[in-house]
């Protein structure tokens, strides 16, 4: 399928007059109306992103004539990721990303997964209600935790070709950010395990009992599978932590 998508948009092969790069690259982002071949132009935005993306392979160059008429020349990747900026030519994502024509995308995406999956939006971005467990295999349950970040989140993408290096990770089906199931399983096994090494370290050694310290570890496992490090004959990371 992906390789059907880059044969059907083919960008690569349309980067070639060097003039003519600039219009193509300005379209895609929605800079301007004209430079699209028709079939192109009712993609959405995560498509026109994934097109965009080709101008990493490519050597070719963005030429124009700035306010002064005096030429400037970038490369097709700089120019598609932020433009020009030493010549106060914004273009490409960070263009799209300013105007605000990605994030109306994202708001609408995020509609429509809440429609979809039953939430009750009553803001673009947020989803107060929990999901109806009916709709969800028997024994499934919901629970909501509001929080604040300390520092700005970081994540990244599994998609193999992106016009950024290191682009947060996305759902696959709506293309909205999100925090995957397993990195909320690790990040909430983290924080049990220390409370439970906060737990042990608080008992003076008189009340320490191992017994307990075992059925609370047990209850660890319930709930996360196995710890890593359990390897046969080479006991290590976290299982070798909670042992000592």
């Amino acid at each position: 399928m992906k390789r059907e998508f880059w044969a059907e948009f083919d960008l690569y092969r349309g980067l070639s007059d060097e003039w003519q790069n600039k219009n193509l690259i300005d379209t895609l982002v929605e800079r301007n109306t004209s430079g699209l071949p028709d079939n192109w132009k009712d993609l959405d935005e995560f498509s026109r992103i994934q097109i965009l993306t080709e101008v990493l392979a490519s050597t070719r160059k963005v030429k124009w004539r700035d306010t002064r008429e005096k030429i400037r020349e970038v490369s097709a990747k700089d120019y598609a990721r932020t433009g020009a900026l030493q010549y106060n030519e914004e273009s490409g994502l960070l263009y799209w990303y300013r105007r605000g024509n990605y994030q109306d995308f994202l708001s609408q995406r995020l509609r429509w997964m809440g429609s979809i999956l039953g939430f009750s939006n009553h803001h673009d971005t947020l989803s107060p209600s929990l999901p109806d467990p009916s709709t969800f295999p028997a024994g499934s349950w919901a629970v909501r935790v509001t929080f604040t970040l300390k520092k700005p989140y970081i994540s990244k993408d599994d998609t193999d070709f992106y016009i950024l290096d290191n682009p947060v990770k996305k759902e696959w089906v709506f293309k909205v950010p999100y925090v995957s199931p397993s990195q909320w399983k690790g990040a909430l096994r983290a924080a049990m395990v220390r409370k439970l090494v906060e737990w042990w370290e608080g008992l003076s050694k008189g009340n320490r009992d191992p017994v307990e310290f075992a059925r609370r570890r047990f209850r660890l496992f319930r709930l996360f599978g196995d710890e890593k490090g359990e390897e046969p004959g080479a006991v290590k990371g976290l299982t070798a932590y909670l042992d000592k």
